[in-house]
């Protein structure tokens, strides 16, 4: 960002985040919410000039298709593993289940 009157530039970013698809409901269970997830074309739109507001609320509220999205359990120390997406399984939490287009 520039601010043209003080000749500034501010480096920074803000995530969004909107109601839980079907497969975030798992992940995010109590409160049902996940990062905001555009298509490349709704990308585009979202960071041109002049975007109206009933526009903004409306991309705001896009349910990304959970079909195409895919979640897996990772080790804690995720960090510092080998391979550090590699799946892991915790005693006692339920195995995600896949879900088709909503």
């Amino acid at each position: 960002m520039c601010s043209s009157d003080l000749g500034e530039h501010l480096i920074g970013f803000a995530l969004v985040t909107t109601a839980a698809n079907a497969l975030m409901e798992q992940v995010h269970n109590k409160k049902k919410r996940m990062p905001l997830v555009l298509s490349d074309s709704l990308a585009l739109e979202w960071i041109k000039p002049g975007l109206s507001g009933e526009r903004l609320r409306s991309l705001v509220h896009f349910q990304y298709q959970p079909a195409r999205m895919e979640a897996f359990t990772l080790q804690k120390d995720f960090r510092s593993a080998i391979d550090p997406v590699e799946p892991f399984h915790y005693e006692g939490l339920p195995e995600l289940k896949r879900v088709g287009d909503a």
